[in-house]
């Protein structure tokens, strides 16, 4: 059976903080899964590909892989229907993973640009 919107009794605010936690702690495992990955790839790889993988992981970074991982994710058409269930707004969740990448990018940039 479906649930009513108003049945469910959650505020908007909790569902920005709760979709806010959950779009956080996916980014957070995808980024551990392509550390991992990148690891098991430089332990695992031979002397004459070393220099194409460390060329291929100067280019794709954490945060840019994260960034596509997320926005291949926003652009599946069940991530409207749920971002509609949730906030009656088809942007909505969009709008709140694009806020949250961009708070992760300035958590990655401060660091360098203190070092720097």
């Amino acid at each position: 059976p479906e649930l009513k919107k108003e049945s469910m009794g959650f505020s908007e605010e909790k569902k920005v903080y709760t979709t806010g936690v959950v779009v956080l702690t996916a980014l957070i495992l995808v980024s551990i899964v392509f550390e991992e990955m990148q690891e098991y790839m430089e332990e695992h790889t031979g002397q004459n590909f070393k220099p194409v993988l460390a060329s291929l992981f100067s280019e794709l970074t954490v945060l840019g892989f994260v960034s596509l991982c997320m926005f291949v994710t926003l652009k599946v058409p069940q991530i409207d229907e749920l971002s509609e269930h949730l906030f009656e707004d088809e942007e909505r969740l969009q709008t709140i993973s694009e806020t949250l990448q961009k708070g992760l990018f300035l958590v990655a940039v401060v660091p360098i640009v203190q070092g720097g």
